[in-house]
């Protein structure tokens, strides 16, 4: 197992856990264990490049802060919701660099959390999706 050679290699066998596949009930359980939250996609195609990941908003409801690869949904999110950091995800230094970041400043990160659950609630983006389906309507 490559993952586990490279825990091994650097030292990371008290931190870094392998679980194997668990239920989704006990995904926010484990996720609480954490300390940060970790979403990495790659620059490579349109749909990486544009997408916002659930992950996110599950690591947020949990009270994790988070650090994400730097696609432009990502960064932007970041930027306007000071939750966590972005990295290159092609640059492990980059990754390390945000992910030390967060960890060594985890309060300041934390304290947006409530704000940025509360902008992104289901009964928002309800709202948002209805009257996006009524614009079309009345087109």
């Amino acid at each position: 197992n490559y993952l586990g050679i490279l825990v091994l290699k650097f030292g990371l066998n008290e931190m870094v856990k392998f679980t194997g596949k668990i239920s989704r009930n006990m995904l926010p359980v484990l996720m609480k264990r954490a300390s940060v939250g970790i979403v990495i996609y790659s620059n490579k195609g349109l749909n990486n490049k544009l997408c916002t990941p659930n992950k996110i908003y599950e690591y947020a409801q949990v009270g994790l802060a988070v650090v994400t690869s730097n696609q432009t949904p990502l960064k932007r999110m970041i930027f306007e919701n000071p939750i966590g950091e972005n990295f290159n995800p092609n640059d492990y230094l980059s990754i390390k660099n945000a992910i030390c970041k967060v960890l060594s400043n985890l309060e300041y990160y934390k304290s947006f959390l409530p704000q940025f659950i509360e902008k992104n609630s289901w009964f928002l983006e309800k709202t948002k999706l209805i009257n996006s389906y009524k614009d079309l309507e009345n087109k």
